[in-house]
């Protein structure tokens, strides 16, 4: 094995470290209303968009984020156009997302669902939760490898 590959691998196993690290200390602090569940979901994507261009997935291209309030925008560096915006409608408990996969507009909305005792959970519209986790692969993924 060359060292380049070593290297990614060392990479790699040092990135899902950290995420294992962070991983846990989410689920010992559970979101119990929405704008904890924004938080929650805020992190889980900034640790992939972390990954995503530690790995130069795109060679040296690189997604920025910036948070504005309850609005998160994702872009390439030096582009102004937003790949995917998300923003936080705290009174009807959803988070709203808009974006484009090639020239086709993507918008919808996560619904945060408020379970008693528990972690608040994320719907897309199936009957079953998203974790953030999954629901940070369901935005992130059409957009930065369609």
């Amino acid at each position: 094995m060359s060292w380049i590959k070593d290297r990614m691998e060392e990479k790699q196993v040092v990135l899902e470290q950290e995420w294992l690290q962070d991983k846990k200390i989410y689920e010992k602090q559970p979101a119990r209303n929405v704008t904890e569940a924004w938080d929650h979901m805020i992190a889980a994507i900034r640790r992939d968009i972390d990954e995503f261009n530690a790995l130069k997935l795109c060679g040296d291209q690189r997604v920025d984020l910036s948070e504005t309030g309850k609005i998160l925008e994702l872009r390439w560096k030096d582009r102004s156009i937003p790949l995917l915006t998300l923003s936080l409608h705290a009174d009807q408990n959803l988070i709203h997302y808009s974006g484009r996969v090639g020239s086709a507009p993507r918008d919808g909305y996560l619904r945060v669902g408020i379970r008693r005792g528990a972690n608040a959970v994320l719907y897309d519209g199936r009957p079953t939760p998203l974790t953030y986790e999954e629901a940070s692969q369901y935005l992130l993924q059409p957009i930065l490898m369609p």
